[in-house]
């Protein structure tokens, strides 16, 4: 059982007044009691008035024992000495594992100025590539310094890889997605009048993550994305507020994934409250998680962020270099958060109605990662995702300039990585 701290006034709201959903709870269940499906009655002295499923029904055959049920609780109304008062009583219990706030999580997303607008040569002599006609070699610098045109050479006909998109939801007409997304699986978990679409995005983030990965090539439109040999399947869980996501949302996002077969989830969000049913949706997940260190400039051993600090053996955390293989100021570092680097400054991305901008963030850097794991899962379809995780890790091009902000003191490298065996 967790150890519960009372939540004070400062610490449960934030200067908007919302840091979670006073009227509901999430609850993870100790894995002795995963056979036990949870209704009302089983919350009936806490006057609850739904209960809702965040995982998967139980499977006997499961026995991996950090498996934990996951569900939201909702409750008729709450005040803060309410909500302490029903965690307080969930806690005593001995098949709860942890209880706590439904957390409104906020993420991190900052835009570019003209002076991170980066230039690069044209494509590597090396490759036996040949450039499409939407490959901007001076708009995608960082195609070249990763080694995609190499590693393209060699995935020339890899397995289709469905990518779960966890985040803002995509614009699924934009005329550079619009035939890489998966219409039928596509799902939406967001919270808000008018979010119950997968396919639209009011933010413009989850189709500048997408875009990243998987604009469509050789169509004489805006660019081309880092792997062609996906589906894109939309899991949409923003909330009410723009850019911020409900615990809830995430880890019934995760757990979506699970339950259509994804094995690959780029998750471009990070947030500075600790949940352990969204950390744990993601240990449920038999899969690879791609997910952003964070734009706050800190030293995460310092100040913790997550997901970086879950530190789980499924989830890869990248921060964001520039074209000179340099942190970003703004990306989150850590020797024991942080796995890699990956190109995350002046990126070039599409936006919702076909539009086109430059962005910063290590909300960018990770579709790198995600099209690299796409690429080496389409041609070695049978790699174990501790396996898949260690390629990507190991082989990264070592550079001076981020060793000690990172596990593994390097920049992405989708070549070598495709490539590697262990």
């Amino acid at each position: 059982m967790l150890s519960f701290t009372t939540f004070e006034k400062d610490e449960f709201q934030n200067i908007k007044g919302v840091t979670a959903n006073a009227n509901e709870v999430l609850v993870v269940i100790n894995y002795e009691y995963s056979n036990h499906k949870y209704t009302l009655e089983d919350f009936e002295d806490l006057n609850c008035i739904e209960v809702s499923s965040l995982t998967s029904a139980y499977n006997p055959s499961f026995e991996d024992e950090s498996f934990r049920q996951i569900y939201k609780l909702t409750f008729k109304s709450c005040n803060l000495y309410d909500l302490n008062y029903i965690i307080e009583k969930l806690l005593q219990r001995d098949d709860i594992f942890s209880a706590e706030p439904n957390y409104i999580i906020e993420n991190s997303v900052k835009e570019v100025t003209n002076d991170d607008i980066s230039k690069t040569s044209k494509i590597s002599q090396r490759s036996q590539f040949i450039p499409g006609n939407d490959y901007v070699s001076e708009q995608q610098y960082g195609f070249e310094l990763c080694d995609f045109p190499l590693a393209w050479d060699i995935a020339t006909d890899c397995y289709e890889v469905p990518v779960g998109i966890i985040d803002s939801g995509i614009d699924g007409y934009h005329e550079d997605l619009k035939y890489m997304v998966d219409w039928n699986n596509s799902k939406s978990f967001a919270t808000g009048y008018g979010k119950e679409n997968p396919l639209q995005d009011t933010t413009g983030h989850g189709t500048m993550v997408s875009s990243i990965i998987a604009a469509k090539d050789n169509n004489f439109l805006g660019f081309v994305g880092a792997a062609q040999n996906v589906k894109l399947v939309s899991i949409r869980a923003e909330a009410s507020l723009i850019n911020h996501y409900e615990a809830s949302a995430l880890a019934a996002s995760i757990n979506y994934a699970s339950e259509i077969g994804l094995k690959l989830i780029n998750y471009s969000i990070r947030g500075f409250e600790y949940s352990e049913a969204v950390k744990q949706a993601m240990m449920n997940f038999n899969g690879l998680i791609v997910a952003s260190a964070g734009n706050d400039g800190i030293n995460m051993d310092l100040k913790k962020v997550y997901p970086a600090a879950y530190n789980l053996d499924n989830v890869i955390i990248v921060g964001a270099s520039d074209q000179n293989d340099s942190k970003w100021s703004d990306s989150n570092y850590s020797e024991n958060y942080v796995d890699i680097f990956a190109p995350g400054v002046g990126i070039y991305c599409a936006l919702p109605n076909d539009k086109y901008i430059y962005d910063s963030g290590t909300s960018y850097a990770v579709p790198y990662v995600t099209a690299t794991a796409a690429l080496i899962w389409g041609c070695k379809p049978n790699l174990t995702v501790e396996d898949l995780k260690t390629i990507i890790c190991i082989s990264v091009d070592k550079v001076d300039s981020l060793n000690g902000y990172c596990k593994y003191g390097g920049r992405l490298n989708a070549r070598t990585a495709i490539t590697t065996k262990l």
